[in-house]
Formats: C-alpha cells, sequence, structure tokens
C-alpha cells in the first residue's frame, strides 16, 4: 500500500461488527496503524482491513479507477464532497449527528502552520504560531490561562491526535510545572502550589508569523511593496481570514478522530401516523463498539465549557475529469487510486502546452509568435492527444471552443511555464494597471 494511500478511512474486524479507523502508517511485520475514534492506535493485518472512504482527495489530484482496470486512464479530481457522522466522546459513546457537512463545523483550531491567510489585499501563509489554553482545576472550578501553551503544556495520555505541540482539544487533561500556573493569569480562583493537573477549557488562536506571498496590486514583487507589506507578526489572529491550506497533502481533510464544534441539529418532529409506534433514535446511539479503555474523563463542571465532538466516520466522493474527456461526477472514493504522474507526457484536459517542433501546427507561425495550446483530450493507449492551438494575438485572447483541434503526439508537447494553472492551484488576481490590461474574452 502506498504511502499516499494509507490514509484513508478502513473498517477493521472487531468482534461481531465493525468500527472505522484511519490507516495513518505502515508498521513493521506487515501491519498498519489504525487510528480510531478515541484518538488510540492499534495494529492491523492488511488481510483485516476493508478500504470504506478515502478522505485525502484534492482538486487536482492524478487518480485512477480502482474498478476500470482495462483501459488504465488517469484523471484529475476537480472537485470533492465530504460527509462527516459525528459523536461525542463520552461514556459511552453517544452520536450526535450523520452526514454532516463539513460547512456545518469549525475546527477545534482556527489556524495550522502552512495556512494561507488574507489580510486587505495581501495574501500570506503561517510559517509559527501560538495558542493560548484555559486551564480548569476540578477542586474549586478555578481557571487560569496559560499563553502559548505549546511550549508550557503537555497533553496527558498524548496520542496520535496530539502529535503537534499545539494541539489541544477541550476535555483534554493537562499538565505543567507549578511556575507556569503560578505566572498565568487566574481568569477564576487563584493559583496554589498543589495544582499541577488540570483539563483544557477552552482554546484560542494566541500570535500568528506570516509570510506574506503577494499583493492584490503589485504580485510578487516584493522589493517594490517593502513599504506596504503588513508585519509579519499579527498578535490577533482575527485580524486574519482564512483561506485555504497551504499543503495539498497536508489539507484539513475531515477523517477519522479529528475533534471539531458543531451545532447541534433540532430532532425531526415526529409525524402524527408514528406517534404511535416505537420510537427510533436516529441522532443517538449508544455503544460504538471501540473496546478501547480511555483516561476518565472530568464531567464535573461540563456545561462551563463547549466541547468538542469527534468525527467517526466519513463519506467522501469526487467529481473527476478523465483524460478521454469525459466527466464523472459522485464517485465513490474508494473506487479512485491516487496516480503518481511518471513522466512529461502525462497531460490532462485543460493544460497549457507548447509544441517542441520547431514549426509550431498553429497558422502564425510566419509571424515567429510562439502558440500555446489547451489540451482538449488524450488516449492513454495510442499517447496522442487533441489540441486546441490559440494563436497570439495583441491584447486578445480566443475562445478556445472557437479553435480547430488538431491530433498531436505526447511526445511532440511539453507543459508551458508560463501557463501553469490547473485546478487545485492558489492564485492571485492582479488589478489592472496602465502598463497592463486584462484579455478580453470574445
Amino acid at each position: 500500500m502506498r504511502a499516499a494511500q494509507r490514509r484513508a478511512t478502513c473498517a477493521c474486524c472487531v468482534g461481531a461488527h465493525h468500527d472505522r479507523g484511519l490507516a495513518v502508517k505502515a508498521l513493521q511485520g506487515n501491519k498498519l496503524s489504525v487510528l480510531r475514534v478515541d484518538g488510540t492506535e492499534v495494529a492491523k493485518k492488511p488481510c483485516d482491513l476493508t478500504v470504506v472512504d478515502r478522505s485525502f482527495l484534492y482538486p487536482g489530484m492524478a487518480v485512477t479507477s480502482a474498478l476500470d482496470t482495462n483501459s488504465g486512464q488517469p484523471g484529475v479530481v476537480t472537485g470533492v464532497t465530504t460527509a462527516l457522522d459525528l459523536v461525542q466522546l463520552d461514556e459511552p459513546t453517544v452520536v450526535v449527528a450523520t452526514g454532516v457537512s463539513p460547512a456545518e463545523v469549525r475546527p477545534v483550531k482556527e489556524l495550522t502552520v502552512g495556512d494561507y491567510v488574507v489580510s486587505g489585499p495581501w495574501l500570506g501563509r503561517v510559517v509559527e504560531l501560538s495558542v493560548d489554553v484555559d486551564v480548569l482545576f476540578d477542586d474549586d472550578r478555578s481557571v487560569c490561562r496559560v499563553t502559548g501553551a505549546g511550549d508550557k503544556l503537555r497533553v496527558l495520555d498524548k496520542g496520535y491526535l496530539n502529535s503537534n505541540k499545539n494541539d489541544f482539544f477541550p476535555g483534554d487533561g493537562v499538565a505543567g510545572d507549578a511556575s507556569v500556573f503560578k505566572a498565568s493569569r487566574w481568569l477564576k480562583g487563584h493559583w496554589k502550589p498543589t495544582r499541577g493537573e488540570g483539563t483544557v477549557a477552552k482554546v484560542e488562536m494566541g500570535g500568528v508569523l506570516v509570510y506574506w506571498v503577494a499583493s492584490l496590486q503589485l504580485g510578487t514583487d516584493m522589493d517594490a511593496v517593502q513599504a506596504s507589506v503588513p508585519p509579519a507578526y499579527q498578535p490577533n489572529s482575527h485580524n486574519l481570514t482564512f483561506f485555504c491550506s497551504g499543503d495539498a497533502t497536508l489539507l484539513w481533510l475531515w477523517g477519522v478522530g479529528n475533534r471539531c464544534f458543531f451545532r447541534r441539529r433540532s430532532p425531526p418532529t415526529p409525524s402524527p401516523a408514528s406517534s404511535g409506534g416505537p420510537k427510533k433514535k436516529k441522532l443517538r446511539r449508544h455503544g460504538m463498539g471501540m473496546g478501547v479503555k480511555r483516561r476518565p474523563r472530568v464531567h464535573a463542571g461540563r456545561a462551563e465549557f463547549e466541547q468538542p465532538v469527534a468525527v467517526v466516520d466519513t463519506r467522501t466522493t469526487a467529481d473527476v475529469l478523465w483524460q478521454d474527456g469525459t466527466r464523472q461526477r459522485g464517485v465513490p472514493s474508494a473506487s479512485l487510486h491516487r496516480f503518481l504522474v511518471r513522466n512529461e507526457q502525462d497531460f490532462f484536459p485543460g493544460q497549457r502546452v507548447i509544441s517542441k517542433q520547431i514549426l509550431s501546427p498553429v497558422s502564425d507561425v510566419a509571424a515567429g509568435r510562439a502558440a500555446v495550446g489547451v489540451v482538449k483530450s488524450l488516449s492513454y493507449k495510442d499517447q496522442t492527444v487533441c489540441v486546441s492551438w490559440i494563436p497570439e494575438e495583441s491584447g486578445e485572447e480566443v475562445a478556445v471552443d472557437r479553435v480547430d483541434t488538431v491530433m498531436m503526439s505526447t511526445y511532440d508537447l511539453a507543459r508551458s511555464l508560463d501557463h501553469n494553472f490547473f485546478y487545485g492551484a492558489i492564485v492571485v488576481r492582479l488589478r489592472p494597471t496602465a502598463d497592463h490590461q486584462p484579455w478580453k474574452r470574445q
């Protein structure tokens, strides 16, 4: 199993039923480490696992079909839809909701390292951050706020979910030196020398260090905009707007065990026809059968802070544009495999290409202008490409659908480095200046 394919939701055979887990890494002895909803990991043989969902898909990823073994053609993901099932990790585990859209939840931590953020006309990337944690003490319900908690607190029973030093979740047990709590700001009560452990009540973003990438006016010409660039250190993260995750392989991809906040839905009102029959609990179900002994949680004072919920299952579908130009929508993710682009001839519809030949196949070769082509379709077996060639014209762009297509060999083409835009790419639209007028589409 390739490393890129290991991050998949698997059904693990446990007892008389199936539990969901997230395959996260390979272990010695031909085993996989599977992350369960409560944050613990178990070792399983691949033969005991069934892939039920692949939540790592993202726009721009190249994939192949696990069902169509004859053609073998790859495609590119153009869109992803995910539904989440959420549980509350109480004793016993309680189902909160099923089929939830990611738009209905929010992560516990607003930003992470690598995220792209926007401030006014500026686009930047987070390179460092800190979090502030409110710690609740059970003896008298005192609360203190620990700033920069990542370097001062440790999570008790730290597992995969807390592999990052800034990963804290409400309800987690934490510990720290007495000097840390003594120097912290006490929101309720006061410091005592005997206090060394508490419960996370709230997590807030602290300061954020941002590397500014581009501006709306001047793009990436950083030498010309040094005077107007925002400060790299942003003490208030609320002044920044999250744009997207910066690393396609580390996108905020919802998987089993992720924590988030969710506004509970109102239960459906039973119809008169069904009011007399036995009531079915659709949103609350006990006993997920995880078979895991968890660290006892602090139940007293639960109402004092918002409790996150955990993702127990995901269902991901993708829209795929195949090399032959056909599109499929709502493809189950378990039926797709990641395709590693092996050479320069792996083109996809929509990509811009140039000709390697001395003579360009466009009509204005005599003028000495280089032409850019748009891939319309590709035959994976024959290695031939249908290309629409767009001749350079003074200040105007010719619509692709109004240009005749030419059949060419993939070996006579190369990607255009000046038009390297594709699905999933992060781009900045520049404001027109006196020296640059936008192209007009006919």
